[in-house]
């Protein structure tokens, strides 16, 4: 049986189960270059595993399943780790002023993030989701799975300043 760890945030929060790969040859830890590398479109990621369980994977794929262009964003982003690096720290300053700003207001219910959005609660997802798109200002509304609830992502701290700007508008209304 394997067990497969997703680790898509982990340049968000730090923590991994790399540890236990040395005594755990059942596992494969995924990780991707499309949250804190800004690569999504290019869908290139990777695993950490055994030598055994990465020649099984390798039997598996298609030989060309990665173009070109996506190699070569891949070997740029990281020979640029640093600018991964800041960007990253860039998100979680302005996840920890939204979450603050957010918080001080009784109307949201947040969940804690260790990566690049915020799980919030209000009554009106709905209306808020509305009123924020008339303004540009695109989250994604997850009452069809969880009632009452969406994501937002984190940006810079000058659009986060600006959503929460519009979301006390939106209250205010």
């Amino acid at each position: 049986m394997l067990f497969i760890i997703d680790e898509a945030y982990y340049e968000f929060c730090g923590k991994s189960v790399a540890y236990l790969l040395p005594t755990m040859q059942n596992l494969i830890i995924t990780r991707t270059f499309s949250k804190a590398f800004g690569l999504a479109s290019f869908r290139i990621g990777y695993c950490l595993s055994s030598a055994q369980n990465i020649a099984a994977l390798n039997l598996l794929r298609n030989a060309k399943n990665i173009t070109h262009l996506s190699q070569v964003a891949a070997i740029a982003a990281i020979k640029d780790k640093e600018y991964m690096e800041s960007y990253v720290k860039e998100v979680i300053l302005a996840r920890e002023f939204f979450i603050n700003a957010l918080d001080s207001m009784r109307e949201f219910k947040l969940y804690p993030s260790n990566a690049n959005f915020v799980f919030i609660q209000h009554r009106d997802i709905n209306g808020l989701k509305m009123f924020l798109e008339k303004r540009n200002i695109f989250i994604r509304d997850y009452s069809h799975i969880v009632d009452k609830h969406c994501r937002i992502s984190i940006g810079t701290r000058e659009q986060m300043q600006c959503v929460v700007r519009e979301i006390k508008r939106f209250c205010n209304e």
